[in-house]
């Protein structure tokens, strides 16, 4: 019985104060449409993990093994249900004919790489370690001349997707309704800014090599919201950016400003919050 009790206590830690790293939605108002992997204890929202683990039986966060999740039943008792999934179907009892075969792996495999890259298990390493290995993964993405996001990388699992982030909301809300409720506008902007924030401070470590970039982050972060409601202006919904929004960073980011602004607007519209964007997202080089 205590163990059992420790184990739900484990599993509500996990759940309280947390969002869903596939959808970005608060999971602990929706506790019963959560699941838990019984691996390693990370969190999802049911729908979300199980499309996933059509594709892969890999935490997308840690890059654990799972074959089982649990769910919790209720706040007030500590009974929880073990869910155990069943082997996933090959590729080959689905679709019989070659040329669908090797159709279907393709498009599975790429699904199923882009999960990339993990900075360590926080079990075993640090959250320091962790961090200071993605500065120089961040670092070393600068110092690689052509490296662009892959597009297609960037949209989360759920079908038709066409990006569900902050910013993009945001542009769109101000297209539909050029004079918003200010209330909804200004919430809307702070949770842009909760966003991009961490983002913007942890790229400037990485280029600048400084610790504690806060003077440049609130000038970025002023640049970008007015870039998007300038964006929001256009009548194609796409604003070029130019020399405008740029301009002001220049002087400190001399000539990776092109780039840091690319990669921010790349991961601002991205469907993953940060942890998950970072093991997500795929590179290739400009042809």
């Amino acid at each position: 019985m205590m163990e059992r009790r420790r184990e739900r206590d484990i599993m509500w830690n996990s759940i309280r104060g947390g969002s869903c790293p596939i959808c970005l939605l608060d999971l602990e108002p929706r506790f019963k449409q959560v699941v838990v992997l019984s691996r390693c204890y990370h969190a999802y929202c049911t729908h979300c993990i199980a499309r996933w683990s059509q594709l892969r039986r890999i935490c997308p966060l840690c890059n654990s093994h799972f074959n089982s999740w649990f769910s919790i039943l209720n706040l007030s008792s500590t009974p929880f249900r073990k869910h155990f999934l069943p082997p996933l179907p090959s590729t080959q009892s689905r679709l019989p004919t070659p040329t669908r075969i090797v159709g279907r792996r393709r498009r599975v495999d790429r699904r199923a790489l882009q999960w990339r890259r993990s900075f360590g298990n926080p079990a075993f390493v640090t959250t320091h370690v962790i961090a200071q290995r993605k500065i120089e993964w961040r670092a070393s993405v600068y110092n690689n001349i052509g490296l662009q996001p892959d597009p297609t990388t960037l949209r989360c699992l759920e079908a038709r997707c066409k990006g569900c982030s902050p910013c993009r909301l945001f542009v769109f809300m101000l297209q539909q309704h050029p004079s918003p409720n200010k209330s909804r506008k200004d919430a809307l902007k702070n949770e842009i800014i909760q966003r991009i924030e961490p983002w913007i401070r942890r790229e400037l470590q990485a280029v600048l090599g400084d610790p504690d970039p806060t003077v440049i982050v609130h000038v970025v972060t002023s640049q970008f919201i007015a870039w998007l409601e300038e964006k929001a202006r256009m009548p194609s919904g796409q604003c070029d950016i130019g020399d405008g929004f740029i301009h002001p960073l220049r002087p400190f980011l001399r000539d990776k400003a092109s780039t840091f602004w690319h990669e921010l607007s790349c991961y601002s519209e991205s469907c993953y919050n940060m942890e998950t964007y970072d093991a997500v997202v795929q590179y290739r080089h400009l042809e």
